[in-house]
């Protein structure tokens, strides 16, 4: 069940960039459009916060010999977990396209300095991405073996 959840939300955060790209053409400007998805976004880390913390909640006036949760208030949080993972999904997906489009907008194609400009743009984009990802999971794994 873990396997078929984390494939669902892997395809929404990957595949929904396609179909955000035709919606974003059709109906919006590309502003507007980052402005949204990060909202979504922010909301979904927020709701994703929420579920992670809404045991500890419950358990806040209770002796620490009883920390179990009622069963409603895990249910509750398992749905909260899912409807923010998929909010991150969806803010991840409308995020991408158009961020990189709205930096390569900036340069004018025709003038050659800021062409060269808009292709170390582009690398220092991927390396700025690749990195984070490298070291928020190397931070990540040693806080966790180590803390």
């Amino acid at each position: 069940m873990a396997a078929a959840n984390v494939n669902a939300w892997g395809g929404v955060a990957q595949l929904l960039p396609i179909l955000v790209l035709l919606w974003l053409i059709l109906l919006w400007q590309v502003f507007t459009h980052i402005i949204a998805a990060s909202l979504i976004y922010i909301l979904g880390l927020g709701l994703l916060t929420l579920s992670a913390m809404l045991p500890s909640l419950s358990c806040l006036n209770q002796e620490r010999s009883s920390m179990s949760a009622p069963e409603s208030l895990v249910h509750m949080q398992v749905i909260l977990f899912f409807v923010a993972l998929y909010l991150v999904g969806i803010g991840l997906g409308g995020h991408k396209p158009c961020v990189q489009a709205f930096g390569a907008d900036q340069f004018d194609q025709e003038d050659p300095i800021e062409s060269k400009a808009k292709s170390s743009f582009f690398n220092w984009w991927y390396f700025g991405v690749c990195g984070g990802g490298l070291l928020g999971i190397g931070v990540m794994s040693y806080v966790q073996d180590n803390f």
